[in-house]
């Protein structure tokens, strides 16, 4: 779906999301020449490794960054039935990319309070 998909609905997310690193995660990549390392694209892209997930450049628009998805999993049920909840975001959504080997300096209560568009975490 990508994260232009959930602005309809969550335009106050939307717009926190759009002003976070999370939103030009993948320039970081692209900055360090990394952006076909395997190492580092799967954290910074939405559903690497997936058949509708970011595959390079050439793949389905909105996939590139660490999107809405990234984070909440893929949204085209949510899409379909607003109701019904989402994916909620734990400490272990964060730390599967913000390991302390990856990201040393990373610390889930402070980094999380940041991000403007996320309820309080578990």
């Amino acid at each position: 779906m990508g994260s232009t998909a959930c602005v309809e609905c969550h335009k106050p997310q939307y717009a926190s999301w759009s002003r976070s690193r999370h939103a030009t995660g993948f320039e970081t990549l692209v900055r360090r020449r990394r952006s076909h390392d395997p190492e580092c694209v799967p954290c910074h892209t939405v559903g690497f490794g997936f058949e509708t997930g970011y595959a390079g450049r050439a793949g389905p628009e909105g996939r590139e960054h660490v999107g809405c998805e990234s984070c909440h999993g893929p949204g085209a049920q949510h899409a379909k039935r607003p109701g019904r909840g989402y994916g909620a975001v734990t400490s272990q959504t964060c730390q599967s990319c913000h390991t302390t080997e990856r990201d040393p300096r990373f610390s889930f209560e402070d980094d999380t309070a940041k991000m403007g568009h996320c309820r309080k975490l578990r």
